[in-house]
């Protein structure tokens, strides 16, 4: 009362204020206009989990959900309206390391909203590159400009790497596996690994046997394998996380054992008895034989070679 010159503070857009006349003693009306800056927000497709992780090749979908705010007219009598322009920006934007499906808008490196050109509400971005990736959106009207903007790991499917300490001996044939060298670095999930051993029959062998060997399981790192039975085994690697899984070609272990040797039957005879014994022999490996005859009990009989 009796103040002339009045401030009034409005903290949002849904305030009225009246005016007493002195004079008068009756109320005035003041029309004032309070707009509201924007709120920049968006959600991504695959937002129920965190970190958020994109996998090469797979589309991200973002969608706007800012608050577009309030805009304050730009002339008396004129309305209030909520158009905020507002533009999508992708960092790093390397060459080749993501498309877009749809607009993501352009602010032509301007401080003027009204030159911008607004994205779609929900473009697509699909990466080529693993790597961390930086999504910003941007609005603005002419009461203020808000961002947001949320990090993306993207990653691929691992390529498995490993090598075997030997390929080739008899049973019981122990061999350590070593993958160190396979590249974990492109993936933003933990990654799995999973050993398979094919069979197949060889050597003298006809049926799979091995087991792992201290501490490991087929799921290790590193794992050491013990055959049991001779024949040819193929070990592969496949490594998976959340993009999918890689499987490694074959590789070859041949598992030998000693030969197997029958002696034919020898028929009975009178001394001095003189006899060619004749054997039959399955190698069970691929190295030549040395035969080394015995007779029992020894000395009652000679052996002529």
């Amino acid at each position: 009362k009796g103040i002339s010159n009045l401030q009034v503070i409005f903290f949002n857009s849904d305030a009225t204020f009246s005016a007493i006349s002195k004079s008068s003693n009756t109320f005035r009306p003041a029309i004032i206009v309070i707009g509201e800056e924007p709120n920049a927000q968006f959600i991504p497709s695959n937002n129920d989990t965190l970190p958020i992780n994109v996998c090469v090749g797979s589309p991200l979908q973002l969608t706007n959900t800012s608050n577009p705010g309030i805009n304050v007219p730009t002339f008396s009598g004129g309305d209030c309206d909520t158009i905020a322009p507002f533009y999508w920006a992708v960092s790093p934007s390397t060459p080749g390391a993501w498309s877009v499906s749809g607009n993501l808008g352009n602010s032509f490196n301007s401080s003027n909203h009204n030159l911008w050109i607004s994205g779609d509400v929900s473009p697509s971005i699909t990466f080529n590159i693993p790597g961390i990736y930086t999504i910003t959106i941007r609005v603005k009207n002419n009461c203020g400009e808000s961002y947001f903007s949320q990090d993306f790991c993207v990653q691929d499917k691992v390529i498995p790497l490993f090598n075997l300490d030997d390929t080739i001996g008899c049973i019981p044939l122990i061999i350590s596996a070593n993958s160190d060298d396979t590249d974990t670095s492109m993936s933003c999930s933990p990654v799995l690994y999973q050993w398979n051993i094919n069979y197949s029959s060889g050597y003298c062998g006809s049926t799979s046997s091995f087991s792992y060997a201290d501490s490991t399981t087929n799921q290790s790192k590193n794992p050491v394998f013990q055959f049991n039975n001779s024949g040819i085994y193929g070990v592969s690697l496949s490594t998976i996380n959340e993009c999918g899984s890689e499987t490694s070609p074959d590789q070859i272990v041949m598992v030998k054992k000693p030969p197997i040797v029958n002696i034919n039957e020898i028929a009975d005879g009178c001394i001095p008895y003189a006899y060619e014994p004749s054997v039959n022999v399955d190698n069970c490996a691929d190295s030549s034989l040395l035969y080394n005859w015995s007779s029992s009990p020894s000395g009652l009989s000679s052996i002529l070679y």
